[in-house]
């Protein structure tokens, strides 16, 4: 079985030229004859298509795609997040904000612009309007009593009641989480 690890492997030893798509599919069928699951690198390594530093090097890379998607997703939640914010304190309309959001789906992998750096480009928001957002948003994290688990709760019902999925702690969002903000 190949796995999708297995496939970033090989697209990136392939993009890199240290192997062809030919020994990569060797390989897969290699692999696919075991019966145990064996990494697609060992195998190319094994036939010698590869070596040991170009075996480390092709992880490397991979772990640093992984650890730049991670950081992507990560923004891209809270800028999901930020968008709805604009939203709700009429800031921005929702068209507004899926058209942004929308830019940046198109956007190259390795290069993102922030949904509020976006919509200050497209004369959508102010720069006082993204940091009253932003200033909003950090206001409504709470921190689980028990293992200070950060939430952001900010489009959470006050009152509204959530599992903290690090110690399973009940957690509440308080009433009075926005009356600090003057907005």
């Amino acid at each position: 079985m190949v796995t999708e690890s297995d496939l970033v492997f090989g697209e990136i030893a392939i993009k890199t030229r240290l192997v062809t798509a030919r020994q990569i599919d060797e390989a897969i069928t290699i692999q696919h004859g075991l019966p145990e699951w064996k990494p697609l690198g060992l195998i190319l390594l094994e036939k010698q298509y590869l070596t040991k530093e170009q075996l480390e090097n092709i992880i490397d890379i991979q772990k640093r795609n992984l650890e730049t998607r991670a950081i992507q997703l990560r923004y891209i939640k809270e800028d999901n997040i930020f968008g709805r914010l604009a939203i709700k304190l009429n800031l921005a309309t929702e068209q507004q904000v899926e058209e942004c959001l929308g830019v940046q789906l198109m956007m190259q992998d390795d290069y993102l612009l922030r949904l509020g750096e976006l919509m200050v480009k497209k004369k959508y928001l102010s720069g006082t309007d993204v940091k009253k957002i932003l200033e909003y948003q950090s206001a409504q994290v709470i921190h689980c009593p028990k293992c200070d688990t950060k939430y952001n709760v900010v489009l959470f019902n006050p009152g509204a009641k959530f599992i903290c999925y690090e110690c399973e702690t009940e957690l509440t969002v308080p009433k009075n989480l926005t009356s600090t903000m003057n907005l």
